[in-house]
């Protein structure tokens, strides 16, 4: 494979790969993202975003997200500001306003420079998905236009014996699941932190109600207009931040009752605002984003699994 030339960037601690699609043929981008993605004998990222421009009228730019595990995902708000920071800086397009194709639509991303430097962004992620066919899940008893909000689901179906993790880490049976262009689902705790994420975090993800996989937030609301916000990301597990995770989680509280419309969210990365209108059923993400560095790597050359012989003999 040709060498490639991208961009990694970060928008509170959730970290990606760009690559400007329009001069680089990425044949196997899901092989790709694996390779590039590897912390250890890669780039390092949660994942790699193709980004080129588009050729309809109703579209500036389209990107696609492959996690960290080499699966293709619908939609990243994180990834969704630094892409057009990106686009900005390859002079694709001059902003501020940008329209831009993800694999749940087109999205409207708004700009904001600060002493000439672009520095944050506003994207509107749309409007979410609250039942059982938009979320595509299937929970046993419930039919496709049942809602996912207040949902009480029985943590022991959901995992056997780790259901007494959640139950010590003070998470309430009571739920919702909610798809911003991707499916959420969020828990409600005093003590996020004590959440054993990396143990229960796959098991979620991967449990057979959700044949598409599922994204897993365990959240605090310290007010009505701040929470504290964990999440398990379906393919990249647990990241500092995720901004789609953060706008569910807002419609979530709303409509549970628990929030105001408009909360600051504070993530291990960082934080986040977000707005949800129930009159449009639009929910806004507004949060930073920022270059880490430029550079080339031919992803061919790249390891992505650990040597399984030693490197010496005794």
């Amino acid at each position: 494979m040709s060498t490639l030339r991208f961009t990694k960037m970060t928008a509170i601690g959730n970290d990606y790969v760009y690559v400007d699609a329009d001069h680089h043929s990425v044949e196997d981008p899901g092989d790709v993202a694996r390779r590039i993605c590897d912390r250890h004998h890669g780039v390092g990222a949660d994942g790699l975003i193709l980004v080129g421009r588009d050729a309809s009228d109703d579209a500036d730019l389209s990107m696609r997200i492959f996690n960290r595990d080499g699966g293709e995902a619908e939609l990243c708000g994180n990834g969704l500001r630094c892409a057009a920071l990106f686009a900005i800086d390859q002079g694709m397009v001059s902003g501020p306003d940008l329209r831009i194709r993800t694999g749940a639509g087109v999205l409207e991303v708004r700009t904001h420079s600060e002493a000439g430097l672009l520095g944050s962004a506003s994207v509107v992620m749309g409007r979410p998905g609250t039942t059982i066919g938009e979320l595509g899940v299937s929970i046993p008893g419930m039919d496709s236009d049942d809602s996912t909000i207040g949902l009480h689901l029985d943590l022991d179906q959901l995992l056997d014996e780790d259901a007494t993790l959640l139950r010590i880490a003070g998470v309430e049976p009571v739920c919702s699941l909610v798809s911003v262009g991707n499916p959420h689902l969020v828990f409600w705790t005093d003590r996020p932190d004590q959440v054993p994420l990396e143990q229960v975090g796959p098991r979620i993800e991967h449990h057979p109600w959700f044949p598409e996989r599922i994204n897993v937030n365990f959240v605090r609301v310290d007010a009505p207009g701040r929470l504290t916000i964990r999440t398990w990301e379906r393919g990249s597990g647990a990241t500092l931040a995720c901004g789609s995770g953060a706008s569910a989680v807002a419609v979530a509280g709303v409509l549970e009752g628990r929030t105001n419309a408009t909360v600051d969210a504070r993530l291990p990365g960082g934080a986040l605002r977000m707005d949800y209108d129930r009159t449009s059923g639009l929910v806004t993400l507004h949060g930073s984003m920022q270059t880490v560095f430029t550079g080339e790597v031919t992803p061919d050359q790249l390891v992505v699994r650990p040597v399984e012989e030693p490197l010496w003999n005794d």
